[in-house]
């Protein structure tokens, strides 16, 4: 839904710009910035409230070599972290596609770089507890993948407002921060059907993977290789 809706606005941005409406394009970006905090709040809202049913849907498969108990407590703990980490996710997709469609591609994909590094030292240091720090598994991961998208976000963030010469539509961004509600409704109207679509197609996924996971861990395992 975040990235449907993050599609959308982007047009209007990069048609805002084209016209160079500094002002329509901040709009546009604040429009942007309200939906996708919305989205990522009923995300947490659906994944807080039935965490457990969601992940059970996983684990209808038998297995000798899979505790079902041990499972979900370990998807729960993943989980929990995981959605500290689910606002400032939807923050950065909002930041840096709008980068983007006002010509800065650069830094967005240098701050997922940053990101996927961090994620990746964390995870060594964090799942096996390396360099005395404690062995925390699921939990490390959750964490590294949180921690990471904090720094990715900080970095979006600051350079994009350390950089008003260069994007001067972040000039005054959160000063006054009223939207017109016909470029909401617009936006809305226009975004949904690819929203829509953006969804569908991850929940299609999402459905292929939980029909491949009912067949035992020697599938999930070879899903995963391949």
């Amino acid at each position: 839904a975040i990235f449907g809706i993050v599609s959308r606005a982007g047009i209007f941005c990069a048609q805002y710009l084209g016209c160079k409406s500094m002002k329509g394009v901040r709009n546009a970006f604040r429009v942007k910035l309200i939906f996708c905090i919305v989205f990522s709040i009923i995300g947490i809202l659906v994944f807080a409230l039935a965490g457990e049913p969601l992940i059970e849907l996983f684990l209808k498969g038998n297995s000798d070599d899979v505790d079902p108990l041990l499972t979900m407590q370990n998807g729960m703990q993943y989980l929990q972290i995981m959605l500290i980490g689910m606002i400032p996710f939807a923050i950065i997709q909002a930041y840096s596609g709008t980068l983007r469609e006002t010509g800065e591609t650069l830094l967005p994909m240098k701050a997922g770089i940053v990101a996927v590094v961090v994620n990746l030292s964390l995870n060594a240091l964090l799942i096996y507890g390396y360099f005395g720090l404690p062995a925390l598994g699921v939990r490390g991961a959750a964490i590294a993948t949180t921690v990471s998208r904090f720094v990715e976000l900080i970095i979006v963030v600051v350079y994009a407002h350390k950089n008003t010469k260069k994007h001067p539509y972040m000039m005054g961004f959160y000063k006054d921060f009223k939207v017109p509600g016909i470029l909401v409704f617009h936006i809305f109207v226009k975004g949904t059907p690819l929203m829509l679509n953006e969804f569908l197609w991850s929940l299609g996924v999402t459905t292929l993977l939980q029909c491949y996971s009912i067949r035992g861990l020697s599938v999930v395992a070879a899903m995963n290789i391949s």
